[in-house]
């Protein structure tokens, strides 16, 4: 084997991972996309209101967070030396990166709307708007917007920490 061939092979199966990683974050959005229609299917409230963008923001939020997830977990995988705690460590670290870049998400939607009400930029009460803003809609998503994720959302969490891991061992 060359040294040409050797250094292609880690490249390669970098790639292959990326695109792998790549594929399972489109997997989990989807899954937590069906899991919020499925509950607003349940709870008589499919139609009326902005559906469509509460589906598309909890995707969005759940397939960044796969990759939040897999890049951290791909930078630790060689510090963590029992299988088990790496698992417990991709369903904390995917649970927790999901709920953060959904809730951020949520705070930016939240702040676009409420920007035609508050000062101009990078004053004083402006940033305090800002983090208010931020803060409350962070708030309200961990309160509202949190449940939809139960009790489906767990065992889902499970599995997909279960695939995290092995995509990047």
């Amino acid at each position: 084997m060359t040294k040409a061939d050797a250094n292609r092979k880690p490249r390669a199966s970098l790639i292959s991972s990326t695109v792998t990683n790549l594929g399972f974050a489109l997997l989990w959005g989807a899954c937590c996309s069906a899991l919020i229609a499925w509950h607003m299917f349940t709870l008589e409230r499919f139609e009326g209101f902005h559906l469509s963008d509460l589906i598309v923001l909890y995707g969005i939020g759940a397939s960044f967070g796969w990759l939040v997830s897999a890049f951290g977990l791909y930078g630790v995988r060689r510090l963590v030396w029992r299988n088990w705690l790496l698992y417990l460590l991709a369903v904390t670290l995917l649970g927790a990166t999901t709920v953060a870049i959904t809730s951020g998400l949520f705070a930016l939607q939240y702040r676009s709307f409420y920007a035609q009400w508050h000062e101009h930029a990078f004053t004083r009460i402006w940033i305090l708007q800002f983090l208010f803003t931020s803060a409350s809609a962070v708030y309200q998503f961990l309160v509202i917007g949190l449940r939809y994720y139960f009790p489906v959302g767990l065992p889902l969490l499970l599995g997909a920490a279960a695939i995290l891991v092995r995509s990047v061992r």
